[in-house]
């Protein structure tokens, strides 16, 4: 590894740490930066093993705030999109379908928008199983092709207005499922190598220097800041993942 790597791997891992119990849209941001010093496929492995050791920080920390009446509709579609992005990892490259997902993405935001500038607080109306399913869908597959599943399930769960407690709890325990489940399907996929695993190593701790860092700013943001902070992320991320469409032309 060259000087820019052992710079790079202290940044994913500190921003890792932060989306995870802070700032959940923040870990988008941590893509394309990881596709900038590693191969594509390569990148998604470096960053997995920073997630899972902050999937694990954040649900010791949030477990008891997560719905599971909600992670209960999730979690069958989200396995289903997993196995669906194993299946095509081979054959689909990443960046014709990153570009797909922020149209999709900044298409729920719109809606989003609309809704709450159409909907009183006490007419809220919670999206039905078939949207639900699309987007839990939709979450593991992109997930599993190119950890870049945060903006989506973000989305539905904002549809939700749960309190920030539930809805930081509630992702931290779906991204711990998902993000285990991936881990061996990386090493069989050669996603995850004896080096890379090594080279992670050293890093971990900064996933939870990370983490902590989010505890505070996330105590410190207010429901209604929170929410904000989480659109204007997503939206960044959405179009970050939009502006990969050029790269195909």
């Amino acid at each position: 590894m060259d000087l820019l790597k052992y710079i790079v791997l202290p940044i994913l891992a500190l921003n890792t740490g932060i989306s995870k119990t802070g700032l959940p849209a923040a870990g988008i941001l941590s893509v394309p930066l990881a596709a900038m010093v590693f191969p594509a496929k390569i990148s998604t492995g470096y960053m997995l093993l920073f997630m899972v050791t902050g999937d694990l920080f954040s649900v010791m920390y949030y477990h008891r705030h997560a719905q599971w009446n909600i992670l209960k509709k999730l979690i069958p579609w989200t396995l289903l999109g997993l196995i669906a992005g194993s299946a095509v990892i081979s054959y689909i490259d990443s960046k014709q379908l990153t570009p797909i997902i922020g149209f999709i993405v900044l298409l729920m935001l719109g809606l989003h928008f609309w809704n709450s500038r159409h909907a009183n607080d006490e007419e809220v109306k919670h999206p039905g199983w078939l949207f639900a399913a699309f987007m839990a869908f939709c979450t593991g597959l992109t997930s599993q092709l190119a950890n870049a599943s945060a903006p989506v399930i973000i989305i539905y769960l904002l549809t939700l207005r749960l309190p920030k407690e539930k809805f930081i709890g509630t992702v931290a325990c779906l991204f711990m499922f998902m993000n285990l489940i991936k881990l061996p399907l990386f090493f069989w996929e050669g996603r995850i190598t004896p080096q890379i695993l090594m080279n992670d190593v050293w890093f971990l701790p900064l996933v939870i220097v990370g983490g902590v860092i989010g505890i505070w700013i996330f105590k410190h943001l207010s429901n209604k800041w929170f929410n904000h902070v989480i659109l204007a992320l997503t939206f960044l991320a959405a179009v970050k993942l939009c502006w990969t469409v050029v790269d195909l032309f």
